[in-house]
């Protein structure tokens, strides 16, 4: 929440006081809000899910049981879904937003793989998320 505030702040002290060209301004805010409204989304999605097995029970049984390093992949391919479309409309397209869109997408995603590959050097020392467990 904190980086979102500093990173919103920045953009309008650069937009207000900077004077940089409208094309600079655009594709720093696809750079920016491309990549909170793909977590955004992400996060609308999870709360979808949980809401749906809530309201509807009899539709999943069993157990099921993810390391942190799965639900961080899961994650890093739910964004692929979004990269792949804004890709198409960048290169057709070409404005500013839908370039800095792309690159705050590809560089999401950079850091989310940046994660996987931190937790793949901590393996075994990341508790499994289930029932009971984890927050």
């Amino acid at each position: 929440m904190v980086i979102t505030l500093i990173v919103s702040a920045l953009l309008v002290v650069v937009a207000e006081f900077a004077c940089p060209s409208d094309s600079y301004i655009h594709a720093l805010s696809g750079a920016v809000f491309v990549p909170f409204s793909m977590v955004i989304g992400r996060h609308v999605c999870n709360l979808l899910v949980y809401a749906h097995m809530d309201r509807k029970p009899d539709e999943i049984a069993g157990q099921l049981s993810m390391s942190h390093g799965m639900v961080l992949s899961v994650s890093l391919y739910s964004y692929i879904t979004v990269l792949l479309p804004l890709a198409l409309v960048a290169i057709f397209v070409r404005t500013p937003f839908a370039i800095g869109g792309l690159c705050g997408a590809a560089m999401l995603m950079i850091v989310n793989y940046g994660w996987i590959r931190k937790n793949r050097s901590k393996k075994g020392t990341v508790p499994n998320i289930s029932e009971g467990q984890g927050t």
